[in-house]
């Protein structure tokens, strides 16, 4: 439960960030949907580093196996975010942000 709230609440944030953060540059504008994809492309926190160290100094193995399992199961959601987010684009009849504030609320 953790993992999948921690993990959304990286998703919105993120996706927030980057399009009011794209509104204020001269470059280019992204659209809600582009920015909700980057979100979720990139908020799934992945750690490899803090797994290697635990195998090299012999930590217990149910907290290897939490961490672990963890890891597994951000970049999950970040896949299944990913992909809904994508989908959602492809339906004319639906538009992105009522989708989201649907899902939020």
């Amino acid at each position: 439960m953790y993992t999948f709230l921690g993990t959304f609440i990286a998703i919105i944030s993120s996706s927030i960030m980057f399009y009011f953060s794209s509104k204020w540059t001269a470059d280019k504008d992204f659209t809600l949907k582009e920015s909700f994809a980057l979100g979720s492309f990139i908020s799934a926190t992945d750690p490899v580093a803090v797994l290697a160290i635990f195998k090299e100094i012999d930590a217990d193995e149910n907290l290897y196996a939490c961490i672990f399992g963890e890891s597994i199961f951000n970049d999950a959601i970040a896949i299944v975010m990913y992909e809904t987010v994508k989908e959602i684009g492809n339906d004319p009849n639906k538009t992105f942000g009522n989708e989201i504030l649907g899902c939020i609320m």
